[in-house]
């Protein structure tokens, strides 16, 4: 078994920890478990590259239906492996 880390499974664990951040934050903000969300993010380039590569994914776990890059002024700020993350996590009415 090949354990070197590459530059997909680094993608992939990122995509994983995004999760983990988003969905302790929904918890966090009082969101409930069912609650779909729009998504603004903003990181840095690896991180970003990881997110957008695993849209899809994050969006499924996380109830998104909408995930965008833009500017986060009112924001959540996590580091994830010296990368920097910053969310927006709105409530959505659908």
């Amino acid at each position: 078994m090949d354990c070197e880390l590459n530059d997909e499974l680094i993608q992939e664990g990122l995509a994983r920890e995004v999760v983990n951040r988003i969905q302790r934050s929904r918890r966090e903000l009082g969101l409930n478990v069912t609650d779909r969300i729009t998504l603004t993010v903003s990181a840095t380039e690896q991180l970003d590259r990881a997110i957008f590569a695993h849209q899809g994914y994050i969006m499924k776990e996380t109830l998104a239906t909408v995930m965008e890059r833009g500017d986060v002024t009112e924001n959540l700020l996590f580091i994830i492996d010296d990368h920097k993350l910053e969310l927006i996590i709105q409530k959505t009415s659908v």
